[in-house]
């Protein structure tokens, strides 16, 4: 196979939107809870697909899914090589309260290290199974613990992440070999930050609901394809706004 060389990209970006449901989504039971710590659980709402009163859709990941070259300067902005080896704690750990996973989707750099925390009084075991060439970890968490988790190399989809002490409990992470990803909170925003400009990008939409991003029109002059993914070209400097908005028909 000959190895396609990619242009350099001419400067930087950067890429802002808002994910927005339109309608109303039908309201899901609370998940079923089983054992002995059922009574400190309460009652576990299925969080799966979060829309707020204005319909602001959290927990959609928005990242760069193609090769690029891991080369700060040209494709990555030097802004990012502070963080490139960061311990993710605090606010940006990975956390388990009330027997329940904070983050429907965790996303990453490879490079990274994650505090994985249990908020909780109650034990957990926060089952990561990466795929190939991402580690995976199964650490025993009694309550107030934590362990570091490592992913060591880059994946091209989110993996799953279970508690087999709380089976109901789930989450995804991703871990990726670039900084060029974001994950959307409760206003559905999301914004990335010099992203590089004069060359054609590939982005991937995903949401746990699946299909959510299939065939999807974002703006007049972009559409995904049936994987979620959409190609984008940017000019230097520029700030493009994606403004998105789903039917509820697609979460219903």
């Amino acid at each position: 196979a000959v190895a396609v060389e990619l242009p350099e990209p001419s400067g930087f970006a950067t890429v802002k939107g808002r994910f927005v449901v339109d309608g109303t989504v039908s309201t899901a039971d609370p998940l079923t809870t089983t054992g002995n710590d059922k009574a400190y659980c309460g009652v576990v709402p299925d969080d799966m697909v979060e829309v707020d009163a204005d319909g602001n859709l959290r927990s959609v990941l928005i990242f760069l899914s193609m090769k690029i070259p891991n080369t700060y300067g040209a494709w990555i902005h030097e802004s990012y090589q502070a963080t490139e080896t960061a311990v993710l704690d605090g606010p940006n750990a990975f956390d388990q309260q009330k027997c329940r996973f904070k983050r429907r989707i965790f996303a990453m750099r490879a490079t990274q290290t994650v505090k994985i925390l249990n908020s909780d009084t109650v034990g957990h075991n926060t089952n990561i199974s990466g795929p190939l060439g991402v580690s995976s970890i199964n650490p025993t968490l009694p309550g107030g613990s934590s362990a570091d988790y490592s992913p060591g190399g880059a994946s091209s989809a989110p993996f799953r992440i279970a508690c087999s002490v709380h089976p109901w409990m789930g989450s995804n992470m991703i871990s990726l070999d670039h900084p060029y990803f974001a994950v959307t909170g409760p206003t559905g925003e999301f914004e990335i930050a010099n992203v590089p400009a004069e060359v054609e990008l590939t982005f991937t939409l995903w949401h746990e609901k699946k299909d959510v991003f299939k065939n999807v029109t974002l703006t007049s002059d972009l559409q995904t394809d049936r994987r979620g993914r959409f190609k984008i070209t940017l000019a230097q400097d520029e700030v493009r706004e994606l403004p998105v908005k789903l039917p509820a028909a697609k979460f219903n």
